[in-house]
Order: structure tokens, then C-alpha cells, then sequence
């Protein structure tokens, strides 16, 4: 079996413990801007909710336009706000009353009713958070909130987010940070090769001139 070179060792004993390093760095910040994105992402769905909820909200509380003690239907204002990339809904207790999620054909999902369990959450006064709801066959992270005076719930405001979206931002991130590791490992591996041989190089002169001398003395 043919021995290290010292060079080789050199390299060795100076990549093994800079790339672990590396690694398990790239692993936590990874970790951290994935966190902070889900964090970045539930307060955005916050905002959207509850601006969808204030601006809905004094209609029905004040008795203006209203049909059937519900707010006319009107898409204007949740079409509008869908440009920043969220979904809103506006329920009548916990059926869809007016959305911008749209089935395959194009169509909105009005009148489909909401689940039981975020019905339950909601009904009893309490904001819903959730980063795995189905709705229309598709994951969303969501957030709602319900719309009500005293004790009575007219209905939820609702914002959410493909689960997509959310996954493709975590696979940019993982991308960069990897590529980022691994040009650093690659910077460091050059660096270290060229002072392994700076220092490997003359450490090798001097061994052989000493053999030199021990023969000669022989």
C-alpha cells in the first residue's frame, strides 16, 4: 500500500476539519433562513388577514350595504390585494363567500365550506395558523381570522399561500448556501495545497540531504 506524501498529509489534516466546519455551518444557517423565511411568511399571512378582516369588518359592524346582514359581493378589493402574491377569502360563517383560489377551469371556489377543524378554532373566537392546509387539492400555508362583534362570528377573513411558493424560496436558499460552502471548500483546498507544498517542499530537501550525509558517513 503506497504511503502518504507529506504533502498529502498536510492537506489532509487541514481540509478534513475545515470542510466538517463548513458543512455544519452551512447546515444551521440553512436551518436559520428557512426558520426565519416560515416566520417572514406567517406575518405576512397576519397582515393580509387582518387587513381583509378591518376592511370588510366596519361594513358589517356599522350596517353598510348589506345583504342578508352580509356584505355585498364585491371581488375588487381581494383582487387587487392578491398582487403582493397572497390569497384572500372572505367566509360567510365558514362558507366561501368571496376568494381569488381558483379550481382547474378558472372558476373561483365560492361556496365550498372551510374545514371543520378551522371552523372550530375560528367560531370559538380564536385566530388559525397553519403551514399544512389542503384546499383544492393544493397546500397552503394559512392564517385566519374570524369576523365578529360581541359574541357573534359573521364569518373569517383568510389569507394563505401555496405551500410552493414557500418550498421553492427554501430550495434558493439551500442552493445558495451550497454553493457558497462549496466554493469556499474549494478556495481553502488551493490555499492549502500551495502552503502544504511551501512547507511539505523544503521539509523534503532537508530529509534527503541528511540521508545524503548519513550514507556518506556509512
Amino acid at each position: 500500500m503506497k504511503k502518504l506524501t507529506l504533502k498529502s498529509m498536510l492537506v489532509m489534516l487541514a481540509l478534513i476539519p475545515l470542510i466538517l466546519a463548513v458543512v455544519i455551518i452551512a447546515f444551521a444557517t440553512s436551518r436559520i433562513f428557512v426558520s426565519n423565511l416560515k416566520e417572514s411568511t406567517k406575518e405576512q399571512l397576519i397582515i393580509a388577514a387582518r387587513a381583509l378582516k378591518e376592511y370588510y369588518e366596519y361594513d358589517i359592524l356599522n350596517d353598510n350595504d348589506l345583504v342578508d346582514g352580509f356584505i355585498r359581493y364585491d371581488t375588487n378589493y381581494i383582487d387587487s390585494m392578491h398582487s403582493t402574491g397572497v390569497d384572500l377569502t372572505l367566509f360567510k360563517e365558514n362558507i366561501r363567500f368571496m376568494t381569488t383560489i381558483k379550481d382547474n377551469n378558472g372558476k373561483r371556489i365560492e361556496g365550498t365550506p372551510a374545514s371543520d377543524a378551522v371552523w372550530r378554532a375560528v367560531s370559538s373566537g380564536k385566530d388559525y395558523y397553519s403551514d399544512s392546509v389542503k384546499i383544492n387539492g393544493i397546500d397552503y400555508h394559512v392564517y385566519y381570522m374570524p369576523i365578529q362583534y360581541a359574541t357573534k362570528i359573521y364569518g373569517m377573513a383568510f389569507s394563505g399561500k401555496p405551500a410552493t411558493q414557500i418550498q421553492a424560496a427554501e430550495r434558493s436558499i439551500f442552493i445558495a448556501i451550497a454553493s457558497i460552502s462549496a466554493g469556499l471548500i474549494l478556495f481553502f483546498a488551493v490555499v492549502t495545497m500551495i502552503i502544504a507544498k511551501k512547507v511539505a517542499d523544503p521539509l523534503k530537501e532537508v530529509a534527503e540531504r541528511i540521508e545524503t550525509l548519513l550514507n556518506v558517513n556509512l
